[in-house]
């Protein structure tokens, strides 16, 4: 068991359980919105790590007043967590307390209604975005059984589990399941089945697969100027560029399900090795930001799927910001040792 490996399994039910909403205070970078019990005092487990890696840290006052107006839900419900249609933390966060439905699903458990706190990210709904819907279709959850917490709310009972990852810092390795589940499951959506997408991609159902997830047509961070040039390294050893952002959820799952390499600049889409099968590649190029290349968070990722791992540190020039120019030599010398 490595640093980063630690048993994190452990679940507090409440009866009379209240959940306050999410309030962000930008300043100090710190946010509220927890669970307390029904005396006011708060429920540790609910709370997002501390970790000083993070950027938002939780500031809730430790008890609060129970008297306070609010509804209540009826049943038996589970709390998930901070739900975020960010997709790394979506992958490493808002799935990391489904483990009491492993081997099961919601109402088969007991279940009537799963809990989310929205989180600072964008919160889209749950059938807008396919992450989140078919992920929790896995486990037999649909939009209407979901219940987000933006207003006081009481519940009958409520079931806490503890997470299994905490972004950048430790993993319980059971976390492992829950991906599983969920890869099974896309497995088993038509859309995902390869010769359904090699219809419109032109790509072999078969052999082996070597994926270069491109940042070069997706919104937001582009550390790379020149990532064209760098694709074209990667496609003359073999690989298929893949825009993430252009594929179903479910076919994006079966393509890292079967993909031998996966590579790409460190961050969310690399993440996606947490679908890939055990003793396959995944290498991570290093950024302006994190030049190393070698990311704790890919480390959890690449440790719950027992994949191998290779780093490709940053060489280039910075332009502004963490974007820059990468050194193509280098890049394909680098390439070149790690396959």
């Amino acid at each position: 068991m490595t640093s980063f490996h630690r048993p994190l399994r452990k679940s507090t039910q409440l009866d009379g359980a209240i959940a306050t909403p999410t309030v962000a205070q930008p300043a100090s970078r710190t946010f509220t919105g927890v669970i307390y019990d029904s005396y006011g005092l708060i429920c540790g487990v609910a709370q997002r790590t501390r970790c000083g890696n993070n950027e938002w840290h939780p500031s809730d006052p430790e008890t609060i007043s129970v008297d306070m107006p609010m509804r209540t839900v009826q049943g038996r419900s589970l709390y998930l967590g901070h739900y975020t249609g960010h997709y790394g933390h979506f992958l490493l966060e808002t799935l990391a307390r489904l483990w009491p439905l492993h081997g099961s699903n919601l109402h088969a458990s007991g279940y009537d209604k799963v809990v989310f706190h929205p989180f600072l990210h964008k919160t889209p709904s749950i059938n807008k975005f396919s992450p989140a819907k078919m992920s929790l279709a896995s486990f037999g959850i649909q939009a209407k059984d979901v219940v987000f917490v933006t207003e006081p709310l009481r519940f009958e009972t409520l079931n806490v589990p503890s997470a299994l990852l905490e972004i950048n810092h430790v993993v319980d390795l059971g976390m492992a399941r829950t991906y599983q589940n969920i890869t099974q499951y896309c497995l088993s959506v038509r859309s995902s089945m390869p010769g359904f997408w090699r219809k419109f991609s032109g790509w072999k159902s078969e052999g082996p697969l070597r994926l270069y997830l491109s940042r070069r047509r997706a919104k937001g961070y582009h550390p790379m100027s020149n990532e064209l040039q760098v694709e074209r390294i990667f496609i003359d050893s073999g690989f298929k560029v893949l825009h993430p952002e252009h594929w179903r959820f479910e076919q994006q799952v079966a393509l890292f399900q079967r993909a031998e390499v996966i590579a790409g600049v460190e961050g969310s889409a690399l993440h996606n090795s947490v679908f890939m099968q055990p003793g396959k590649l995944v290498i991570n190029i290093g950024t302006a930001r994190e030049p190393s290349g070698d990311i704790l968070n890919q480390r959890l990722c690449n440790s719950l799927s027992e994949t191998i791992s290779a780093h490709i540190p940053f060489r280039g020039t910075v332009l502004r910001g963490h974007k820059a120019v990468y050194d193509i030599d280098f890049i394909r010398r680098s390439l070149n040792g790690c396959i």
